[in-house]
């Protein structure tokens, strides 16, 4: 099963003030590609790092405390 943590927006996005569908051309690599890519990545930091991407930042911020 494949967890779902975000969604992108590309029908309201934009790339130097030109919407982005326009400068990128090419609907069908939004659609799938790139929205499955940006859907599935906090289960790939998971794999990765064995934790989300919000414990990282817990854990870089405890670790710059130590050394602190």
């Amino acid at each position: 099963m494949t967890c779902v943590t975000q969604v992108p927006d590309f029908l309201n996005a934009r790339i130097g003030g030109d919407p982005a569908r326009d400068v990128i051309g090419d609907d069908e690599w939004l659609q799938t590609t790139f929205t499955n890519t940006v859907a599935t990545r906090g289960g790939a930091l998971i794999k990765k790092w064995g934790r989300s991407s919000a414990a990282s930042t817990a854990v870089s911020i405890a670790d710059a405390i130590k050394v602190g």
